[in-house]
């Protein structure tokens, strides 16, 4: 029992430093009071699926929440960026953990997974609203964490960018060392341009998924 109220005064204590951080910080935009992480987090919208491991393609927002992002607008990108971007620090990591051991308190750091998911989130409500993220997002592609990559290219693709930013970060992606990144890549040039797939000598996944040796 000893223990255990000594873990709560010391990620009490942990905590209390990091809200105390968190006042100095840049502010999010708001809508009606609440800021944009609290309209993206999982609690109030549809909870993210994972079916790719640590990619977490998020599923549709309420009406209620996509009102809320429209309203913030293009103010919703830095901070859209920054999510899109997180990876779990080992002190976040460590204090979830010690937060699961105990049951006093509720609060848990979103993980990176979930800020990656809101991310993607809001600009796929912003779609070409958010166009102006692209060059960022395009560079985001470069991102050592595989997790970062697929949310900046899952995001990319959601703002609707010219021609001349998406089809060179697709045929990147297309050689990347995540499968996962590599399909969604190339099942968008199928799409959007096929010949660029023909042009690079790349497989299209659409067609040998559809060829006669496959279907056998």
């Amino acid at each position: 029992m000893k223990r255990v109220r000594l873990s709560c005064i010391l990620v009490g204590g942990i905590l209390m430093g990091y809200l105390t951080i968190a006042l100095v910080l840049p502010k999010e935009p708001r809508y009606q009071h609440r800021t944009l992480t609290q309209w993206l987090e999982p609690g109030t919208c549809a909870k993210p699926k994972n079916p790719f491991r640590n990619f977490s393609p998020p599923e549709p927002t309420s009406p209620v929440t996509q009102s809320a992002i429209k309203a913030i607008g293009t103010n919703a990108i830095p901070t859209l960026l920054k999510t899109t971007q997180a990876k779990d620090s080992s002190l976040r990591i460590r204090l979830n953990t010690l937060l699961d051991r105990q049951t006093l308190i509720a609060f848990r750091f979103r993980t990176a997974c979930e800020q990656r998911a809101m991310g993607i989130q809001g600009f796929e409500v912003l779609g070409e609203d958010g166009k102006s993220a692209a060059p960022a997002l395009a560079l985001l592609i470069k991102d050592p964490d595989a997790g970062v990559r697929y949310a900046a290219l899952e995001s990319l693709r959601r703002v609707k960018p010219v021609r001349e930013i998406i089809v060179p970060v697709l045929l990147k992606a297309c050689s990347d060392p995540a499968p996962e990144i590599r399909f969604v890549a190339a099942v968008d040039l199928h799409f959007r341009c096929p010949q660029e797939l023909e042009r690079a000598g790349l497989t299209d996944p659409i067609i040998e998924l559809h060829s006669p040796e496959t279907a056998h």
